[in-house]
């Protein structure tokens, strides 16, 4: 049975499917998750010229899936995932789920400490991966990284939605 406190944090990361601060893709993934992404968000400022870029950050929320508990219009998520306009990856607008972290690991942790503990594990070894200060290596990792998750979760448009917030 899952104490008060990881049922608290399952809670604040549900979402809801309606909700029109989420924008879901209309198009699937192929190629460059790099370019993609820039491109995103390049199009957005195009679309949108009091867009301000550099003052703005793209939260991906991957694995999306209805919830769990039959609560209707709300989806869970296992990674989010944030990143600047030019797609440095920002640990502190990341997590992932506690859905995701009882997927990932095979069994529930027993506390709030537990999960914290092995989610900061997780959300380093992606800033660790995602840290090169040369651009290609950058752009390498960063497209190695999302395909590792693509592959694994079998991720696609429908199972994916973001969010951009100013800084």
């Amino acid at each position: 049975m899952m104490n008060e406190e990881l049922n608290a944090i399952l809670q604040k990361q549900i979402i809801g499917k309606d909700d029109p601060r989420f924008e879901f893709f209309s198009d699937d993934f192929y190629g460059d998750f790099y370019d993609f992404f820039l491109n995103l968000l390049r199009f957005k400022q195009l679309t949108n010229p009091d867009l301000d870029l550099d003052n703005l950050k793209l939260i991906l929320y991957l694995n999306v899936h209805p919830d769990r508990h039959n609560l209707i219009g709300k989806m869970t998520y296992s990674y989010k995932l944030g990143f600047d306009s030019k797609l440095n990856f920002l640990k502190d607008e990341s997590e992932f789920s506690l859905n995701g972290l009882m997927k990932e690991i095979g069994v529930s942790p027993d506390s709030a400490q537990e999960y914290e503990r092995v989610q900061e594990q997780i959300l380093t070894k992606i800033s660790d991966a995602l840290s090169s200060k040369n651009h290609n290596e950058h752009i390498e990792h960063f497209n190695v990284l999302l395909g590792q998750i693509f592959q694994k979760y079998n991720l696609n448009k429908d199972s994916i939605c973001y969010r951009l917030l100013k800084k």
